[in-house]
């Protein structure tokens, strides 16, 4: 594989990279939209690490260009840039591969199929993720922890960005066929901001209806204390998997619970690369492609819809120093989260004082981001 070109804009900051890039053939720009016109038709296909603002002009910039693209999750901030972005696809014959790793993994797809062969008929699927934001996270860019990037949607937030990851999984889980994801019907949210730096959601519990039927709930919040593992328990007919602390549990209805050797698998980047050329060859690959993806975007969406963003009191806030930078805790989301996956529960549901109820929204039919609840 040879490396014809690379956009960096802060060349002073990664002068060894870029020499690396430059022994291997690769010419430096500074600007993406120059680099694909000097390359036009040359390149076979194009990486774009980039934030989510970025997704849907660089993606089909580079589809026009001739290339095939694995683009960073999600697929989009918006719902209509995910569907302009899949209608770009469709015309120019090229490709999108959607960079959740989980889905490149032939560990993750068995684990789809054990699930109904354990499982029978799913009902519900939650999930957990915990975990934290210092500020200079926030800081280090111009779109981490926006709704908006000039005129680009970009709604960054855990559920759509760091842990969009295990949204889309639940989406993928709750498909009726081994390859797709679920139709979502609607979801309703709950969505709240402890670090006041920021503009968008940094906590959010979810309740999202499948057009089959399946309840998904999703808990997770970057004002966490880090200290819980992550959880996702998926139930059915005949049992309930849960996977924590990296290990995987299997409960037949009224039996107790067994550790069994099944995972959901992360393929490295390499991994995802070959499954991708294995897909563009035709042949049977484990892979996320847009149709797939669109399903976390929607749901993302719909919680904005949903809820408004509410600032959890300062009563409620601590800002602890760490690593050189600052964290933001919210007393006691740890233990209210893990109640409310207990009783599959929104916030507001289990008497959390600060938390407002968002209301159910129809996903049926949506095809634009309207700007979200007021």
């Amino acid at each position: 594989m040879a490396v014809a070109g690379a956009t960096v804009v802060n060349r002073h900051e990664t002068g060894e990279q870029c020499a690396k890039l430059e022994s291997l053939g690769a010419k430096i720009f500074g600007d993406y939209q120059a680099m694909l016109a000097k390359l036009s038709g040359g390149i076979d296909f194009c990486f774009i690490p980039t934030g989510i603002p970025f997704h849907a002009p660089m993606t089909m910039a580079a589809l026009r260009a001739g290339a095939d693209v694995l683009v960073e999750k999600p697929l989009a901030g918006a719902l209509q840039d995910a569907l302009a972005m899949r209608e770009c696809e469709r015309e120019t014959g090229r490709l999108i591969a959607v960079g959740y790793n989980h889905m490149y993994s032939p560990s993750t797809w068995r684990f789809k199929e054990m699930l109904r062969e354990r499982l029978g008929r799913i009902t519900v699927i939650k999930c957990g993720r915990m975990g934290y934001r210092l500020d200079s996270y926030y800081a280090r860019n111009g779109w981490a922890g926006r709704l908006k990037t000039g005129a680009a949607w970009t709604l960054d937030s855990p559920f759509n960005n760091a842990c969009a990851h295990q949204l889309n999984l639940m989406c993928f889980f709750a498909g009726d066929s081994l390859g797709e994801s679920a139709s979502i019907d609607g979801v309703q949210a709950e969505l709240s901001r402890g670090n006041g730096m920021i503009e968008s959601a940094d906590t959010a519990c979810m309740r999202i209806v499948t057009a089959n039927g399946i309840k998904l709930y999703f808990y997770t919040s970057h004002c966490s204390n880090g200290r819980h593992a992550d959880v996702m328990e998926i139930r059915g007919e005949f049992g309930t998997i849960t996977c924590r602390a990296g290990k995987t549990f299997f409960s037949a209805t009224g039996k107790p619970e067994r550790e069994i050797p099944e995972e959901v698998g992360c393929a490295p980047v390499e991994e995802i690369v070959e499954q991708t050329k294995r897909k563009l060859e035709g042949k049977d690959a484990f892979f996320c492609g847009s149709k797939m993806a669109v399903a976390q975007t929607i749901c993302a969406n719909g919680a904005h819809e949903s809820s408004a963003i509410y600032s959890v009191p300062s009563d409620m806030i601590v800002r602890i120093p760490q690593e050189g930078s600052v964290r933001t805790e919210i007393t006691g989301i740890d233990e209210a989260m893990q109640r409310a996956f207990d009783e599959e529960k929104l916030l507001s549901e289990i008497g959390v004082c600060w938390a407002k109820p968002g209301k159910m929204v129809s996903m049926k039919g949506y095809c634009r981001f309207s700007g979200g609840a007021a």
